[in-house]
């Protein structure tokens, strides 16, 4: 799977079997969307508890603990994002899905 990510990151693969699991990894990336979502939402939710928490006041740990959850969330979307713009820049590149060879 390693070498599927590569290939997105590169642009291409030279191994058609990998070439075809590259294809599928980029497709899957662009059409998981509602991950995005998640992500998003759940930012959203923590630095909404992080402002409440600084305004009421609450322990020091509690507040950096939900803050250090939301800097989770926003490099997980932050990954997610580019992932999808790779990928999207790969199947644009690449058109149809690659056929595998059958040989083995």
């Amino acid at each position: 799977m390693a070498g599927c990510v590569a290939g997105v990151a590169v642009g291409h693969v030279d191994d058609p079997r990998y070439a075809s699991l590259t294809w599928q990894t980029a497709d899957r990336n662009v059409r998981n969307s509602w991950l995005l979502v998640v992500f998003a939402v759940g930012l959203t939710v923590q630095v909404i508890l992080v402002v409440v928490r600084l305004v009421r006041g609450d322990e020091w740990s509690n507040t950096v603990a939900t803050a250090a959850t939301a800097m989770c969330f926003a490099v997980g979307l932050g990954f997610l994002w580019v992932a999808r713009r790779r990928s999207k820049r790969y199947l644009e590149r690449n058109g149809a899905p690659p056929q595998s060879g059958s040989g083995q």
